[in-house]
């Protein structure tokens, strides 16, 4: 399939099936041949984010994505790029705690509760940092 020439932004309704943007617990999917630009300060929590096609986060503001699952199937997902890394701050939370239970995907291939799979392409570029490594040293909540 091919891709859209015009980008499409996630904040606009019209974008989407049904003309209804992604809420709170939705299967939310960048179907293939989409260019989207996530632009919104902070999603729902979605239960599944699948990335068929392409998927930038905004350059223009901060942008807070929430997910107990993002599979970057046939897509790809951008945060910035080489020459221009992402300005803003870019941020993924996984959902869910380590207790609940896991979850089967196709092939049967056993995955935790809290995933970002990526059989596709992702690209992640930030300002650089002063600090370049920190190590966990207690166990997180």
């Amino acid at each position: 399939m091919e891709t859209e020439s015009e980008f499409r932004k996630w904040s606009n309704a019209s974008n989407w099936p049904n003309n209804t943007l992604p809420k709170e617990g939705d299967y939310v999917e960048i179907k293939s041949g989409w260019k989207m630009i996530l632009d919104v300060k902070e999603t729902p929590v979605f239960t599944m984010v699948t990335v068929n096609g392409l998927l930038y986060f905004s350059d223009e503001m901060d942008v807070h994505l929430q997910a107990f699952h993002i599979l970057v199937r046939a897509g790809e997902l951008h945060i910035g790029n080489e020459t221009r890394p992402h300005p803003k701050n870019a941020l993924i939370t996984l959902h869910g705690l380590k207790t609940e239970d896991f979850n089967q995907y196709p092939n049967s291939v056993e995955l935790g509760n809290k995933v970002l799979a990526n059989v596709g392409l992702v690209k992640m570029f930030g300002q650089k940092r002063a600090q370049k490594m920190t190590r966990l040293t207690a166990e997180a909540f």
